[in-house]
């Protein structure tokens, strides 16, 4: 499935969740990658918390598909769907 379905039908947490798997990594990884604890990427690929701002910018950072999920559409434009 591609990852906009997996988002249109699930969420952010899906498609976070996704695009880790489909670079490979663990959620350990993951959390190194953004100082976290491995507890906190559980977390959020459970939907149980949001990461902040400044995590959510670091994962568009780690994965850019997951940018059309937290409102922008890759050239520094809101989105108008809104």
């Amino acid at each position: 499935m591609r990852l906009r379905e997996v988002a249109r039908k699930a969420g952010f947490h899906e498609a976070l969740k996704e695009a880790r798997l489909r670079r490979g990594w663990t959620k350990w990884r993951l959390a190194k990658e953004l100082g976290v604890s491995w507890l906190t990427v559980n977390a959020w690929e459970k939907g149980r918390n949001a990461p902040s701002v400044l995590n959510t910018l670091k994962l568009v950072r780690l994965f850019p598909e997951l940018l059309e999920l937290v409102g922008g559409d890759g050239n520094g434009e809101e989105r108008k769907d809104r």
